[in-house]
C-alpha cells in the first residue's frame, strides 16, 4: 500500500483549473516546514494533493449567458423547482440586479462568481452534473491505486458541493452507483474553509441534519475530522452561517472531532477587499493550518506551545499597511447573521465591484 495520504482540493465560485489548488498548496508545504515535529516529515511523501475542477460545466453555460442572458434568464427561472424556492419574486429581483452590474455577461467578478452560486443552488440542470463530476474524479482517483486514507478540503462553493457530494454518496448513491458505506471507506477530515454551504443547503439536504458530520463510522458518520473555518470578516460566511450548537453531539464536539476556527487577520491592502475570502489568505494563519496538520498527524504532532508561539509570530507580522481602514471597510459591509441569500447576492456587488 502506497504511503501518501490523498488530499482532495475543491474550488469555490469563479473561473478554475487543475492549478487552482497551487497557491494554498504551498503555502501548506511552507508551514509544514515550521513545526519542529513536521519539518523532518517530507511532505510531498506522505499526502498527495488532487485538486477536483467542476468549473468546465459553469464555463459552457457562462458562454450561454454572455450570448443571451434573458434566455438564461427564462431557462433559469424555469428550472426551479417549486420545492427549493416556493416564492421567486425575491429570487427574480437578484436576478435582475445581476444584469445591471455585469452588463449581461460582461467579464468581471460579478460575472464569473455571482452566477455560479445562482446556478448551482437553483438550477437542476446544472448542480447534478457539478455534483457527477466531482463525485466520478473522487472515486476514479480511489480505485486508481493504493493509500493509506483521504480527506478533502474545500473552499467557498466547493464546501455546498463537498457537502452534498458526500451527502448523495452516502445515502443514496450516484449516477447509478451503489452508496459507499463508512465503514467501507470515507474522508479523515472535511475540512470547509469559507463554508457557506448552510446558505445554500437545499430542502432535502440541510447541513446539520445529513451524514455528513463526524464521528464513529460504525453509526454512519461520513468523517473523523470535521474543520469548520470561517474569517470573522468574510461577510460571505455570515448569511445563515454554519455555526451549530454541540454539533453533532456534545461527546464528538468535547473531543475535537468538530471544530469551528474562526480567524479574524488581515494580509491585504483596503482596496483588495476580495482577499479576504481568498483560500491561500485562510491557509496563512496557524490556526487554520495547524488544524489540519494535527488532524494529519496526530494531535500530538505540534503542541500547545508552539502553536501558541506560531499564532504569536504570524499576529505580529501582518503585512498590510492599510491594516485599520480594510478592517473598518470590511466591517461596514458585513450582512446580519440571519440575512438570507438575495443579501448574499447582494455582496457580490459590495466586495468585488
Amino acid at each position: 500500500m502506497s504511503n501518501k495520504h490523498i488530499l482532495f482540493f475543491l474550488h469555490g465560485m469563479g473561473k478554475h483549473d487543475n492549478t487552482w489548488h497551487e497557491a494554498g498548496l504551498k503555502v501548506l508545504q511552507s508551514a509544514w516546514r515550521e513545526y519542529d515535529n513536521l519539518k523532518d516529515l517530507n511532505f510531498n511523501e506522505l499526502i498527495e494533493p488532487v485538486p477536483l475542477v467542476y468549473d468546465d460545466v459553469f464555463e459552457t453555460w457562462r458562454q450561454r449567458m454572455s450570448a443571451d442572458f434573458a434566455a438564461f434568464r427564462t431557462a433559469l427561472l424555469g428550472g426551479i423547482a417549486p420545492e427549493d424556492v416556493p416564492n421567486t419574486n425575491n429570487l427574480k429581483k437578484q436576478i435582475d440586479k445581476i444584469e445591471g452590474w455585469i452588463g449581461a455577461g460582461e467579464p468581471n467578478f460579478i460575472w464569473s462568481h455571482a452566477m455560479d452560486v445562482v446556478m448551482y443552488r437553483f438550477l437542476t440542470l446544472m448542480r447534478v452534473p457539478v455534483d457527477v463530476s466531482v463525485y466520478k474524479q473522487i472515486i476514479d482517483k480511489l480505485a486508481e491505486s493504493s493509500w493509506t486514507g483521504w480527506s478533502i478540503v474545500a473552499h467557498s462553493l466547493g464546501t455546498s458541493v463537498a457537502h452534498n457530494v458526500l451527502n448523495t454518496l452516502y445515502t443514496t448513491g450516484l449516477d447509478g452507483d451503489p452508496p459507499f458505506t463508512t465503514e467501507q471507506t470515507r474522508p479523515q477530515i472535511i475540512m470547509m474553509v469559507a463554508n457557506v454551504s448552510r446558505i445554500l443547503q437545499r430542502p432535502g439536504a440541510k447541513v446539520y441534519e445529513t451524514p455528513v458530520h463526524p464521528g464513529m463510522s460504525s453509526i454512519g458518520a461520513v468523517c473523523n475530522y470535521y474543520l469548520n473555518v470561517r474569517h470573522r470578516l468574510d461577510p460571505f460566511t455570515i448569511p445563515m452561517a454554519f455555526d451549530p450548537d454541540n454539533w453533532p453531539s456534545g461527546a464528538t464536539y468535547s473531543k475535537d472531532k468538530y471544530q469551528h476556527i474562526r480567524p479574524s487577520h488581515i494580509h491585504f491592502e483596503k482596496d483588495e477587499l476580495f482577499k479576504v475570502h481568498d483560500f491561500d489568505h485562510y491557509l496563512k494563519n496557524p490556526r487554520v493550518h495547524a488544524a489540519l496538520f494535527r488532524a494529519l498527524a496526530g494531535k500530538h504532532s505540534i503542541s500547545d506551545q508552539e502553536l501558541d508561539e506560531k499564532k504569536t509570530e504570524f499576529d505580529a507580522a501582518i503585512v498590510s499597511s492599510t491594516l485599520k481602514q480594510a478592517r473598518s471597510k470590511l466591517e461596514s459591509k458585513l450582512p446580519s447573521v440571519n440575512s438570507q441569500l438575495d443579501v448574499y447576492i447582494n455582496l457580490f456587488k459590495k466586495i468585488f465591484s
